[in-house]
């Protein structure tokens, strides 16, 4: 196979996988985040279109402005069905 399934990610994206995999992989960083989404974000330098799609959970947004769509699954998963795919680390 010489091409990949899924494109890598552009590099100004990175901020926005790191914000979505921490909201996934932290139950208190997502709690955290449905009490003030404003200041979860604060700590990621995102710019102003990736901020209002994770604020938003702007799911095809998400998937247009590039961010893997297996990511984005996992966001959905997390915001509408309270589920997370983090082990338990309890």
């Amino acid at each position: 196979m010489t091409e990949l399934m899924y494109k890598r990610p552009r590099p100004e994206n990175y901020n926005g996988h790191k914000a979505l995999h921490d909201l996934q992989e932290s139950d208190a960083i997502f709690r955290e985040f449905v009490a003030d989404r404003d200041t979860v974000l604060d700590r990621y330098d995102l710019d102003d279109e990736m901020r209002a799609l994770i604020a938003d959970a702007d799911y095809a947004g998400l998937v247009k402005r590039g961010i893997h769509a297996v990511m984005v699954v996992q966001f959905q998963r997390r915001i509408e069905w309270g589920m997370s795919l983090a082990a338990d680390k309890d």
